[in-house]
C-alpha cells in the first residue's frame, strides 16, 4: 500500500513544480499574457500575484501589448443626417462578451464625452484667428489667442497643404500634403505615437497609407485592397450608381494609424478596419452620417491597475 501511495505521489507532486517552473519565468509569463486579447483580461490576470501585477504592468510590456492588440473601438461618436438638426449619436461597435458591457449607449450625447479642449475660429478672407483653453487636471486654463494670415478666397482655392494649431505654442503651422491627394475629400490624418502624421487616403478600392515627418515629406508605408479584407461582409454592390462618385470614403482614423471608419458608398456599409492584422467589424448600414464630425471612442489605454497595498 505505501508503495502504491508513492507511485501516485510522485507524478501528482510534479505538477506543481512543472506550473511553478513556467508561471515563475518572467519571459514566459510575459508571452502567456500577450494571448490575452484584451485589456480588461489583462487587469484581471495582474490580480493573481505580485508577480504577475509586475509583468502586466511593465511598460515595456504594454507597448508589446498594444503592438498586437490595439484598443478596441467601442463606438462611433457621429452627427448623423438622419439623427435630427444638431442631434449627435454613439453607435456601438460590435463587441466580444468581455467587452459588451463596457460600450457606450446608442443614445449617449456628446455632452457626455471626455473634452480635452476647446477652440473657436474665426476667417476674414485676410487673416485666421484662433482662441482656445485646455482642461488640465480638472481646471480650465485661461483663454489664449493667435492669428495668422492666409491667401485671400482660401476655401476656393486648393492650396495643397494642411493647416494645424500647436496648442503649446500657441503658433499655426502647415504641412505640404502630397499632390495625388489635392482633390480626395476623404483623406484623414492620424497622429503617431512619435513626431510626424499618418494620411489615410482610398485610391478606388484601394486603402493607402503614408507616413510624413510633418515637414512635407510622404512615404508609401501600407496598401490594403478593401474588397479583400471586407469580402466576409456580403456586400452586394461596390460600384456606386454615379460613376464620379468615390466607392470608398475615409470617415475617420485612429491614433498611430491603428484603425480606420470606412463607408462602402454603393451599399451604404459603414465598417472599421483594424489596420495591423486586417480585422474587420461592420458598424452599420445607411447611417447616412457627414464627414464632418465623426470621432471614434476607444478604451482606455494604458489600462488602469488597482494600487497594490
Amino acid at each position: 500500500m505505501g508503495r502504491t501511495e508513492r507511485k501516485r505521489s510522485g507524478p501528482a507532486a510534479a505538477v506543481p513544480a512543472a506550473v511553478a517552473s513556467v508561471l515563475g519565468n518572467d519571459v514566459l509569463l510575459a508571452e502567456i499574457l500577450l494571448r490575452l486579447d484584451l485589456p480588461t483580461w489583462l487587469v484581471r490576470a495582474a490580480l493573481v500575484s505580485r508577480r504577475w501585477f509586475r509583468g502586466a504592468s511593465d511598460p515595456a510590456f504594454l507597448r508589446h501589448f498594444r503592438a498586437l492588440h490595439p484598443p478596441r473601438v467601442l463606438a462611433l461618436h457621429a452627427n448623423a443626417v438622419g439623427f435630427g438638426r444638431g442631434e449627435t449619436r454613439c453607435l456601438p461597435v460590435p463587441q466580444p462578451p468581455g467587452l459588451a458591457a463596457a460600450a457606450p449607449s446608442r443614445r449617449c450625447a456628446a455632452r457626455n464625452s471626455a473634452t480635452a479642449a476647446t477652440a473657436a475660429c474665426w476667417y476674414n478672407d485676410e487673416e485666421l484667428a484662433a482662441e482656445f483653453s485646455l482642461l488640465q487636471s480638472g481646471v480650465w486654463g485661461v483663454a489664449r489667442s493667435t492669428v495668422t494670415e492666409l491667401p485671400q478666397r482660401i476655401f476656393d482655392t486648393m492650396l495643397g497643404y494642411i493647416l494645424g494649431l500647436d496648442l503649446v505654442t500657441a503658433s499655426f503651422f502647415t504641412v505640404q500634403l502630397p499632390a495625388d491627394i489635392w482633390n480626395s475629400t476623404s483623406f484623414r490624418l492620424s497622429r503617431p505615437q512619435q513626431s510626424g502624421l499618418y494620411l489615410i487616403d482610398a485610391k478606388g478600392f484601394q486603402l493607402q497609407v503614408c507616413r510624413g515627418d510633418g515637414m512635407g515629406q510622404w512615404a508609401l508605408v501600407d496598401t490594403i485592397s478593401v474588397p479583400k479584407v471586407c469580402g466576409h461582409l456580403n456586400v452586394r454592390r461596390w460600384v456606386p450608381d454615379d460613376a464620379q462618385t468615390a466607392p470608398v470614403s475615409v470617415l475617420a482614423a485612429g491614433e498611430n494609424a491603428e484603425f480606420v471608419f470606412l463607408e462602402l458608398v454603393a451599399s451604404g456599409i459603414v465598417c472599421c478596419i483594424q489596420l495591423s492584422n486586417r480585422a474587420v467589424e461592420r458598424v452599420g448600414v445607411g447611417l447616412r452620417m457627414t464627414e464632418d464630425f465623426i470621432r471614434p471612442l476607444t478604451m482606455v489605454w494604458p489600462p488602469v491597475f488597482p494600487v497594490l497595498n
